[in-house]
């Protein structure tokens, strides 16, 4: 039996909600691999070898909360929302808490040697970011670490249906000597958009971003302080390698920054009804330009442009009320 047929099959008798799974021709899938194939919106993490999905435990909002398989729940449970997972620049945030996938491991990035890494849910990291980036290969079915390809996600405890869980282990060879595909089965997954599919709302998903980024639940946006610390970090201290929303808050606090010290050099109020328009158009400006430094265009620019407009308005209005 095939994979794909092993796992409908299985689906199909889960008397709460089948995942109606469609082969690896499904449309929302890429028809071919790319470092970064993940689906647009929510999607689930399906294992391969047993068709159950990663979940965080006790559906946990809190970080370090583990990751676990569990079965695929039906869309009118609670439970559902600690199943779904959506991708922006290599982090995979899951959608009820909005804490990304991270891994524990000891001894840095000598290599695993055979032992597994921790997998849990922690706050998105403004810099140092390794281990919270992740790459899947649709091909080959792997979900890995986009730094370190060789080292995979797994399952440990994978035939105890209460005990699996999530780690990261060595990936092993495809091919034995005989040129028989010798994948483990634990080490490969499938991405199963959510049904119905739904995508992140835009705007919500920039002001949830951005209090995700400044270890909030309740900041929607970052403080003025944050987003100058930011500033400092992509103007004068030139960081590479810096979180997408931290980009974009320098951005937006560069635009305010410019608008008020063009508007003070003319003898004119900061405060006036087109001041809004001309800071968008300011900060948009600004973030395409560190966007294209970085390498980042398409989807992801536009993203930032949103995420870099909607925090300097914010900015302004703090300033100005």
């Amino acid at each position: 039996m095939e994979e794909w047929e092993m796992y409908t099959t299985r689906e199909a008798q889960h008397k709460n909600a089948p995942l109606n799974v469609s082969p690896p021709t499904h449309p929302s899938f890429p028809p071919t691999p790319s470092t970064m194939s993940f689906p647009d919106g929510y999607f689930f993490i399906v294992s391969r070898l047993t068709a159950k999905v990663l979940q965080v435990e006790n559906a946990s909002k809190n970080p370090a909360a583990r990751i676990l398989l569990a079965d695929h729940k039906p869309e009118e449970d609670p439970v559902r929302d600690t199943q779904l997972w959506f991708h922006q620049d290599g982090f995979l945030t899951n959608k009820n808490s909005g804490l990304v996938l991270d891994l524990e491991r000891a001894g840095g990035f000598a290599g695993l040697f055979g032992q597994e890494a921790h997998v849990y849910q922690y706050h998105k990291k403004e810099t140092d970011t390794t281990n919270q980036r992740w790459a899947y290969d649709q091909q080959q079915g792997y979900i890995y670490q986009l730094a370190h390809p060789e080292h995979v996600l797994d399952i440990k405890n994978a035939d105890q249906p209460d005990h699996a869980r999530a780690v990261v282990m060595d990936k092993k060879a495809s091919t034995n000597s005989d040129g028989i595909d010798d994948r483990p089965r634990t080490q490969l997954w499938f991405l199963r958009p959510s049904d119905p599919q739904t995508a992140p709302d835009k705007i919500a998903h920039s002001h949830g971003w951005f209090g995700w980024m400044w270890h909030s639940k309740d900041r929607a946006m970052p403080s003025a302080q944050a987003m100058q610390d930011a500033h400092k970090q992509v103007y004068r201290e030139k960081k590479a390698n810096l979180a997408h929303e931290l980009i974009a808050g320098a951005a937006a606090f560069e635009a305010v920054k410019a608008y008020e010290e063009k508007q003070k050099a003319a003898g004119k109020p900061t405060k006036h009804a087109l001041a809004k328009e001309v800071i968008a158009s300011l900060a948009a400006a600004e973030i395409v330009k560190l966007a294209e430094e970085r390498g980042v265009g398409g989807d992801e620019k536009n993203n930032l442009q949103g995420m870099a407009v909607a925090a300097a308005y914010n900015f302004y209005d703090t300033k100005n009320t």
